[in-house]
């Protein structure tokens, strides 16, 4: 069957990017370790030439919210999360909402008042549950991994601050025996921790250091039990944290999301230097020399072939890669984000494409996206932030 992708991204006149001197050192670092294999060509995408999905609704959720994680739950509902920042002071904690497939609220909720928290990444668990990943901050103690579970229903039935050097967690993954898989980031580096079914910490393995991490830590599970992991190199472990490989790519500054694709590979994108210079990235109005990247590796990580957008998408980021819908199975699709016409002002696209990262069709989206997911019905569900978590539902992909 004719593979196809889906790139999701927006446009950006200006990027925040922290750190940026720290990534043009990292970036000659990882030119000098490319091999051979890796040191292939970057193309750029050609205009679109279809026509892309309407979009079927949009939904705002509590003002003061931010979204950044969304699944589609076995219901044919919704439930996302992000952050809240009430009105009573500066203590931002964690916000997860339960929806229909219309966007309608089932529950919603927030975390502890006495915590400072947020929630990075949501998924729904083998009892129907939910399980919530982030970090907490409680009075008297330094930020620390946090986890909540919920019941089918919205009733929280246990949450817990792991001890461990990692501060921030970025991906939650269920694993066979009920218990989670965490991605972490902190002092000591990126971590992979494992806790049982009740969030107790069992074990926690480092998997870069501190320096090599980047502001996201995707996380996703591999066919052979082990995971797929980016920071500013992609890193695959086996079922126990153990490394197994470690690749970097020309101009790649930072991997926001990662898959394995139904061939055994692996998909990614994110940050990619797009001018010729190896000198520090400037923050600038407009910006040329960063774009959106998508990368396709084999299974041991080589680079199969990677595309830069800088002409259609210039000045922006990569934010998530994901199968394409049911209209073409074996495709990926990515979220970008950035600036569109000023520093206060911000919109998202979603792209399309083949099997070789060529653009199929682009969208615009009112609101960057900070998570997009393949719906059952072959559309595509969206979650970012503007005045409240904003939801975005696109309609199935057009029969060809």
């Amino acid at each position: 069957m004719r593979r196809t992708w889906l790139i999701a991204a927006c446009s950006a006149g200006l990027l925040t990017l922290a750190g940026c001197t720290r990534r043009g050192s990292a970036e000659r670092k990882q030119r000098s370790d490319l091999t051979a294999q890796q040191a292939v060509t970057t193309a750029r995408a050609q205009t679109p030439t279809e026509t892309p999905p309407t979009v079927q609704w949009t939904k705002t959720y509590s003002a003061s919210s931010s979204g950044n994680c969304v699944v589609q739950t076995r219901d044919g509902g919704f439930v996302a999360a992000g952050t809240t920042a009430p009105d009573t002071g500066d203590r931002r904690r964690y916000y997860v909402v339960k929806t229909d497939s219309l966007g309608n609220i089932e529950w919603q909720r927030t975390g502890d008042w006495t915590l400072k928290s947020d929630a990075k990444s949501v998924i729904q668990t083998l009892d129907g549950g939910y399980v919530l990943a982030g970090h907490a901050l409680a009075p008297g103690r330094a930020y620390g991994v946090y986890l909540a579970k919920y019941g089918i229903l919205g009733n929280l039935t246990w949450h817990s601050i792991l001890s461990t050097t990692a501060s921030q967690a970025y991906s939650v993954l269920q694993t066979e025996d009920g218990g989670y898989a965490v991605a972490t980031n902190g002092l000591a580096g990126g971590q992979l921790l494992k806790t049982d079914s009740l969030g107790t910490l069992l074990w926690s393995k480092t998997f870069c250091p501190s320096w090599y991490t980047t502001q996201s830590i995707p996380m996703q599970r591999t066919t052979d039990g082990g995971f797929i992991i980016g920071a500013r190199t992609l890193i695959k472990l086996d079922s126990v944290g153990n490394l197994q490989w470690s690749k970097t790519y020309d101009s790649v500054l930072s991997v926001s999301s990662v898959l394995q694709t139904p061939d055994g590979g692996d998909a990614a994108t994110g940050l990619v230097r797009s001018g010729e210079s190896t000198g520090p990235l400037s923050v600038g109005y407009p910006s040329p020399r960063i774009s959106t990247y998508l990368l396709k590796t084999d299974s041991q990580g080589n680079l199969t072939w990677k595309k830069s957008y800088q002409d259609t998408l210039r000045s922006s980021v990569g934010f998530w890669v994901e199968l394409a819908g049911d209209s073409d199975p074996h495709g990926l699709g990515l979220v970008a984000t950035g600036s569109e016409a000023s520093p206060e002002r911000y919109s998202g696209y979603v792209v399309r494409t083949d099997a070789s990262g060529e653009e199929r069709w682009r969208m615009t989206t009112a609101t960057p996206a900070q998570c997009l997911r393949g719906t059952s019905d072959g559309g595509y569900i969206l979650v970012g932030s503007s005045h409240g978590l904003v939801l975005t539902k696109l309609a199935p992909e057009r029969t060809r």
